[in-house]
């Protein structure tokens, strides 16, 4: 039965599109980007509880990531060249584009990078310093729908009012007031902005 169950699960396609875990001493550091646009950033030091930060990746940032991903697959399938020992630190890249075979590619922190496992670490230590950001509390705004008067806090510690809604050639414009100075922003890059509605 449990060899059943294993065999099962190898058959499984994977869930994510990416992930890369990082582990120096009792550190380790797990970001995942699943393929229903979440991104899930996992910290953790010695014997304590993981500190875990989720956010939802928009349209063009998964689209970003994913193309990024799959230019890179092509080489990092490739045998990699000799390396280093992998003493003090190694990174693990888990790459599970559509319609691709997953691989997973370890590189020591010591090691030379090829070109798309360099492209592939900045892509990722871009996402990283984005839900770094993020502050506690924050909620999933990816589905909101601003109407007047909704008032949010910004990622940058700023707080906005839906001022108006703004017909324009490239959809709803909303004007956001904040404080005495107003911003015009999509409705996508304002759900990528805000990070909490706030009460009324």
């Amino acid at each position: 039965m449990i060899s059943l169950i294993l065999a099962v699960a190898a058959l499984a396609p994977p869930t994510h599109l990416v992930e890369r875990v990082t582990r120096s001493g009792d550190s380790s550091m797990r970001l995942t980007v699943f393929r229903d646009h979440i991104a899930v950033l996992a910290l953790r030091w010695g014997q304590a509880e993981p500190r875990i930060t989720r956010v939802r990746l928009d349209d063009v940032e998964y689209a970003v990531l994913a193309q990024v991903v799959e230019e890179c697959h092509g080489e990092l399938v490739q045998p990699l060249p000799l390396q280093d020992a992998l003493e003090g630190g190694k990174t693990e890249f888990r790459l599970a584009p559509p319609d691709r075979d997953p691989i997973v590619v370890t590189l020591s922190h010591t090691a030379v990078r090829t070109l798309a496992a360099a492209r592939l670490e900045k892509a990722l230590d871009e996402l990283q310093r984005r839900i770094e950001q993020t502050p506690p509390g924050a909620e999933d705004l990816s589905e909101w729908e601003p109407a007047l008067g909704d008032r949010v806090l910004l990622a940058d510690g700023r707080e906005g009012r839906v001022a108006a809604l703004l017909p324009s050639s490239g959809g709803v414009l909303v004007q956001l007031d904040v404080g005495p100075v107003s911003e015009y922003v999509g409705i996508d890059e304002l759900r990528r902005k805000a990070v909490k509605r706030l009460e009324p």
